[in-house]
């Protein structure tokens, strides 16, 4: 007598199709599908939080207070630096440099320098910044990113937020400014 093995139990019996682990998984599968197509639009973007184009920011260390560009065009951010200092510190390249702000209140800063940025014009030239790490505070969103250094003077913003520091934690709704204060608390890393 020849035997032949349709996928069915050890004991001989024939298969009845999936088992009872596909079964469950598919039905589960149908059941995310069914969830998220009765969600709401953007409610899987609750863990973002949705910011203006425009909004007031604290730099730290400091807890200096900036109005900030979040440019979602940008990749990375970029901080009004007129004079820097370079100088060396146990054979690091750092850097020390003071921003104010628009209420005159200043912070100087001394960095160690992560990286020097090439950074290409609209013109093409090729301008070399400065980038060091700075921790950033918009609303409830605290990162420690790299900035780069630059003269910002024509600007109207002194602070210009790039991609970098919003991926995966803000989305930019361009019709507002100023929706959301800066409340990383006391404990953010310096």
């Amino acid at each position: 007598m020849k035997s032949t093995h349709l996928g069915g139990g050890s004991d001989g019996r024939k298969a009845t199709g999936l088992s009872a682990w596909r079964r469950w998984r598919r039905a589960a599968w149908v059941v995310a599908l069914v969830l998220c197509a009765a969600a709401p639009s953007g409610a899987f973007a609750l863990e973002k939080q949705i910011m203006g184009w425009v909004e007031r920011v604290e730099l730290h260390p400091g807890r200096l207070m900036l109005h900030a560009k979040l440019d979602s065009g940008a990749l990375n951010s970029s901080l009004h630096a007129v004079d820097p200092k370079f100088f060396k510190r146990a054979g690091v390249r750092w850097v020390r440099f003071t921003v104010t702000n628009r209420e005159g209140e200043f912070v100087t800063f001394e960095r160690p320098i992560v990286r020097m940025a090439r950074i290409k014009r609209l013109g093409g030239s090729v301008r070399i910044r400065p980038v060091i790490k700075l921790g950033i505070c918009v609303g409830r969103v605290y990162r420690y990113v790299q900035v780069n250094l630059e003269d910002r003077t024509r600007f109207n913003y002194k602070l210009l937020i790039g991609r970098t520091f919003m991926a995966g934690h803000t989305v930019v709704d361009p019709s507002v400014q100023y929706t959301a204060e800066p409340k990383c608390g006391e404990g953010v890393m310096q």
